[in-house]
């Protein structure tokens, strides 16, 4: 081989070399640029024409926003912000009954120290500032004793209650020889914690010291003087707040128990002894007494400085007339309470004071 086809051959590898270099080194990543900037490109414009079409609803968005964040705050508003104990021990209070129609007494009763049971995540733009929401959980285990419709009311209590519960355990004993239920029950206490929750408190409606020393120990007052005195309370037949007839249940003419007051009027015909409650307390600068008689209830303003209650009864006609009343005061105010009861049966009343607060007195 002379030099000169040599040199071409060298010439020709070295083009060869360079041309292979060229598509390897420029032209071909060039292109994979290229194809990987077009498909970025197409990805891009699929995530534009998505954005574009979200922000055609974006007031639509936003209000489901906050609509879910109001939803929020309404569940987390169905449990209080602490579990104080005196809290609980309200609560213990609240479900203790003892009336004529339902008994519910605690044998015992054990508090608990909550327990941190789960982390909620607040909001990303939570109206107080929380990252987080702290749960907890108290157990009330409960020792009673009672009837069934005690039992019935507790229940019906918790269902009622202000903040959500839930019954975990529940025993029920009955003894036929005393007519008694007794047993255990759990409730399952819940509070969410965190910055703007409320500080529950217990609200005891009770008045510290007494401007009377002769008060009964329930807070009643049996010893009290009053304008009434003088003729035993004879005077309010005449002149009174509220009027509350007994009569013979199994009559046609007349129901057995009317309580009347300020206008209105609640009856039963129940041939029983129920429980008729009057509640005395302040509202909006107001004294108001509500009446309730078999669960309904009407409610008038009280503007004197004392308020009587004249009670007109009636002798039983036979065996067969048991209905009767038990009158329970809840009297959170300083003004006295006066009761007259005239023409009650002797043998067999049909009227008798139950639970009482505040200043009571009955002629």
């Amino acid at each position: 081989m002379s030099n000169k086809t040599g040199i071409t051959v060298i010439l020709i590898l070295f083009s060869v070399i360079a041309l292979f270099g060229s598509y390897n080194y420029v032209y071909k990543p060039k292109t994979q640029a290229k194809e990987s900037i077009e498909s970025e490109l197409v990805t891009l414009r699929a995530t534009r024409d998505d954005l574009e079409e979200k922000n055609k609803h974006k007031a639509e968005y936003e209000a489901e926003i906050a609509a879910n964040y109001e939803k929020f705050y309404e569940v987390i508003s169905e449990y209080p912000g602490n579990l104080n104990q005196d809290v609980a021990v309200m609560f213990m209070k609240g479900i203790e009954t003892d009336k004529t129609n339902s008994k519910f007494l605690l044998d015992k009763v054990q508090l608990s120290r909550p327990e941190l049971f789960y982390t909620l995540q607040a909001p990303a733009n939570d109206e107080n500032g929380n990252a987080q929401y702290d749960c907890y959980r108290v157990a009330y285990p409960i020792q009673y004793n009672g009837d069934y419709e005690g039992i019935k009311s507790i229940i019906d209590f918790v269902m009622n209650y202000k903040y959500r519960m839930n019954c975990t355990h529940l025993v029920i004993n009955y003894d036929p020889v005393s007519e008694v239920y007794s047993g255990e029950i759990e409730f399952d206490a819940f509070s969410v914690n965190g910055a703007g929750r409320p500080d529950e408190k217990a609200d005891v409606n009770e008045k510290e010291g007494k401007s009377n020393p002769f008060h009964d120990a329930d807070g009643g007052n049996s010893v009290i003087s009053g304008a009434h005195d003088s003729d035993n309370g004879d005077s309010i037949a005449t002149s009174y707040d509220a009027k509350i007839d007994l009569n013979n249940a199994n009559g046609d003419s007349n129901a057995g128990v009317t309580v009347t007051a300020a206008g209105s009027n609640a009856s039963s015909k129940l041939n029983e002894v129920q429980s008729v409650d009057i509640k005395i307390e302040e509202k909006d600068g107001k004294v108001v007494a509500s009446y309730t008689v078999e669960g309904n209830t009407f409610e008038g303003e009280i503007t004197g400085k004392e308020f009587a209650i004249y009670v007109e009864s009636s002798a039983r006609v036979d065996s067969d007339d048991t209905n009767g009343i038990k009158l329970n005061i809840d009297n959170s105010t300083d003004i006295p309470v006066f009761i007259k009861v005239s023409g009650d049966d002797e043998a067999s009343p049909r009227f008798s004071l139950g639970s009482k607060s505040g200043i009571v007195k009955v002629y």
